[in-house]
């Protein structure tokens, strides 16, 4: 049920509501003032009734002494002011009867309360009472010594003013008429008001059932949808959406709470990473890679008992949970156990997939208590013990490890110091052109200056800067010691062409890429910049928002050069829809294309190729003359490697730029 549509059923609701108290209120008020009115009016007739009946006994007292006694005269004027009284009274009291029965003229309640009075009936009531009242002006304006000679004056006071006269009986029946007419009105206001209590009661059941009732089922229903997506999402959240395991933060999750609640204090974890898992991927497409993780999830489960869990925590590594006390051997037959369950053939789409797995576990015990993330670094360090031996190979984290684990922690963080403190920094190693033998670029090449003086290659640090996801800031700390060699290079006049640089996944995956670079190297053009790129970056996740920002890199005058070249699974699809600029031939190609005639014809097509493309060449690797001759045919191939220099330091690679442009120099002059 839409909110707006909520919203109009529930004003709708109130407005029936407000309407019907609201005509409950004016009918239930009018109905209250007529009948205040009734009752005023009741009380104004018979105190109109007690006036003319104290005025007919003081005209019958009167009248009798005067018969009895000539005395009577002394009574006329005992009463004299009295009577004047009650003529003033009598005729107040008709004001307000005739005021009063105005009032009743209130036409919200006429069709509830029957009228009291006609109006003939008031007016001629009205008439002789006014009329009494000016007889009994008269009678008290007497002089008590005519009284009685005056029979005009107090007969026709005695005759209306009689038990029998029609003044007091009008004024009798008027009073006792509106007493029960009264009476009847306030039955009639209770029924009245009981309806009134029966609509608004209906009117509530009504709207209940009408509006309120669909609109809490409608709510109900609503929340019991957002509680199944408010459960799916958390499901979700931390289960695998494509084998429907627990992922990462429901490992963690239940570790934390099994030790912070002391349950099953003896539990172990292994991680079950499948070998090469990613060529299936980039072979057979994502579907058949999607359908072997989602048959692998449904083996190893199976192989588990009651109470252990398996999670996926990573793109093509699971981890299992186990419960309870499980000694080395238990834990060597259980890892052999889910290595044979992975290795078994697997059918998609009618080809059959052999892959394999590699289990590193640790375990974790009330002798040697260990926090959740520990246990899961130990477990991690005993996979990637076991991946170094190959594929299929099991690793039990132990004492020994111990040690080596520390020693891998010890390692990141001097790693981290050192990229702080700027001891990580560029040397350069130059790139020639194969046949004038000058000088066209340069490569930046890491090496990490220890505190003892030692330089180190990034075969010694590289793996540890990948694992603690320091990679990033590698390329930083590279890029910022290009930007201070390229400003002494352009002060001194001795800028190469180009220098390129290697760049991590991540770098190339950061959207700010452009950005970082403009706010390195300024807002100019960047021709002078290569950025090498590794096939496999391609292929990766990122490898979508990678090209996005290579093209936009290029745009600025950036040129990319695919590193490695012939050693990944799609080099030549890449050639034809990537914008690359340059290739550079993988050393492992040079080194054996003299011994393979095979590998010298595949060195040669590549380079048949890029030419036609209009793509430059760099050989890398090259270490003897016999490899640089193999070159020699081409025009515009560059090479690098020991045969040329070995990689130089900053000031180094200075004085040999500086060298070169005086060799440059002096053939010119020679030339002319």
């Amino acid at each position: 049920m839409p909110l707006q549509r909520l919203r109009r059923g529930y004003f709708l609701a109130l407005l029936i509501l407000a309407l019907v108290a609201c005509g409950s209120y004016l009918i239930i008020d009018a109905m209250q003032r007529a009948q205040s009115h009734a009752v005023k009016l009741t009380e104004i007739a018979a105190s109109q009734r007690s006036n003319l009946r104290r005025v007919a006994q003081i005209v019958e007292l009167i009248l009798r002494t005067q018969d009895q006694n000539p005395g009577g005269q002394r009574w006329l004027a005992a009463t004299h002011q009295e009577l004047a009284a009650l003529a003033d009274d009598i005729s107040t009291t008709r004001l307000a009867f005739d005021a009063e029965l105005a009032r009743m003229h209130d036409p919200l309640s006429r069709p509830f309360i029957r009228p009291l009075i006609s109006t003939q009936r008031a007016q001629r009531f009205s008439a002789m009472t006014e009329a009494a009242a000016e007889q009994t002006r008269k009678f008290a304006a007497l002089d008590p010594n005519q009284v009685e000679w005056r029979f005009s004056v107090w007969a026709p006071i005695e005759l209306e003013l009689a038990a029998e006269g029609a003044l007091m009986v009008e004024a009798t029946a008027i009073a006792g008429e509106l007493n029960a007419l009264a009476m009847e009105n306030s039955a009639s206001f209770r029924r009245v008001h009981m309806l009134l209590a029966v609509v608004t009661l209906l009117t509530l059941l009504a709207e209940y059932l009408l509006i309120f009732h669909p609109m809490l089922e409608q709510l109900r229903l609503r929340h019991d949808k957002l509680a199944r997506v408010t459960s799916k999402l958390r499901h979700l959240a931390s289960h695998d959406l494509l084998t429907g395991v627990g992922n990462r933060l429901l490992l963690r999750q239940q570790l934390l709470t099994m030790q912070a609640n002391e349950i099953a204090p003896e539990h172990a974890v292994l991680l079950v990473d499948i070998d090469d898992f990613k060529n299936v991927n980039d072979i057979f497409g994502h579907a058949a890679g999607d359908h072997i993780l989602g048959q692998i999830a449904h083996r190893l489960h199976a192989r588990l008992k009651r109470g252990d869990a398996l999670f996926r925590t990573g793109s093509d590594e699971f981890t299992v949970l186990i419960h309870g006390e499980l000694h080395l051997s238990g834990l060597v037959v259980l890892a052999n156990r889910l290595c044979e369950t992975v290795s078994k053939p697997m059918q998609y789409e009618g080809k059959e997939f052999l892959v394999r797995a590699c289990v590193g576990a640790a375990a974790h015990s009330a002798a040697d208590p260990i926090t959740a993330d520990e246990l899961l670094k130990r477990a991690d360090f005993a996979l990637r013990t076991a991946k170094l031996k190959g594929p299929g190979h099991i690793r039990i984290f132990d004492k020994c490890d111990q040690g080596l684990a520390a020693a891998r922690d010890l390692l990141g963080h001097r790693l981290g110091e050192a990229l702080a403190q700027g001891r990580i920094r560029p040397c350069y190693q130059p790139i020639y052109d194969i046949r004038s033998r000058r000088i066209v670029g340069v490569e930046a090449l890491a090496r990490w200056h220890t505190e003892d003086g030692e330089v180190l290659t990034p075969t010694h640090f590289l793996p540890t800067l990948q694992e603690y996801g320091m990679l990033d800031q590698l390329s930083d700390a590279m890029l910022r010691g290009v930007a201070r060699d390229r400003q002494q290079w352009l002060e001194r006049g001795l800028m190469p062409d180009y220098v390129s640089i290697n760049f991590s996944e991540s770098t190339l995956a950061d959207k700010r890429l452009p950005q970082r670079l403009q706010a390195l190297f300024g807002p100019g053009d960047l021709h002078w910049l290569h950025v090498e790129v590794v096939e496999t970056a391609l292929l990766n996740q990122g490898g979508g928002l990678i090209e996005s920002n290579l093209r936009h890199l290029m745009r600025q005058g950036v040129r990319v050069a695919l590193d490695d070249f012939g050693t990944g699974y799609a080099s030549l699809t890449h050639l034809r829809g990537f914008p690359c600029s340059v290739i550079k031939i993988d050393q492992s190609f040079v080194s054996a294309m003299l011994k393979d005639a095979g590998t010298l014809l595949i060195v040669r097509g590549i380079i048949d190729i890029a030419v036609g493309l209009g793509i430059e060449v760099i050989a890398e690797g090259i270490e003897t003359a016999a490899q640089c001759e193999v070159f020699q045919p081409w025009p515009q191939i560059a090479g690098q490697g020991y045969f040329f220099s070995r990689p130089l330091s900053p000031e180094a690679l200075l004085s040999l730029l500086a060298e070169a442009a005086e060799l440059h120099t002096a053939s010119q002059r020679g030339l002319s």
